[in-house]
């Protein structure tokens, strides 16, 4: 407990979560001015949003938010880099449970499988900026 950084760990999350929020703006906006007529209405949006490429990309963009935040977590503890990012990732995978069944099964198991790993990444680069003191 003593090496797990609530400030770290915050603000990695934070990290995570705001940048994928900017990220998915300023994407579905640079989608609406390439493909307008696929705005029409809600179905075509629903259409647009659900296409595998579509999901897939999402979900490396989110990926790599999360290593993001995991790195964020692991630069701010200084230390338990693996502990502090991967505690991002399963701050992840509970914000995750709010949306399962939005998409397809296949997205919400990689996504599960994916999440907490690709915090720890993140903390692991993280780490090669703080490394270990010699003793």
């Amino acid at each position: 407990m003593k090496d797990i950084s609530v400030k770290a760990v915050v603000l990695g999350f934070l990290a995570d979560v705001g940048a994928t929020a900017i990220v998915v703006v300023v994407l579905v906006v640079a989608a609406f001015f390439m493909y307008p007529e696929a705005y029409a209405n809600e179905e075509q949006i629903e259409a647009l949003f659900s296409t595998t490429g579509v999901l897939v990309f999402g979900l490396v963009i989110g990926l790599l938010c999360t290593m993001l935040g995991g790195f964020v977590a692991g630069s701010i503890a200084k230390k338990a880099h693996y502990l502090n990012s991967g505690l991002v990732g399963g701050l992840g995978v509970l914000l995750g449970v709010a949306f399962v069944g939005q998409s397809p099964l296949w997205y919400d198991v990689v996504t599960f499988i994916t999440i907490i790993p690709a915090a720890m990444l993140g903390g692991h680069l993280a780490k090669g900026r703080h490394p270990a003191p010699l003793n």
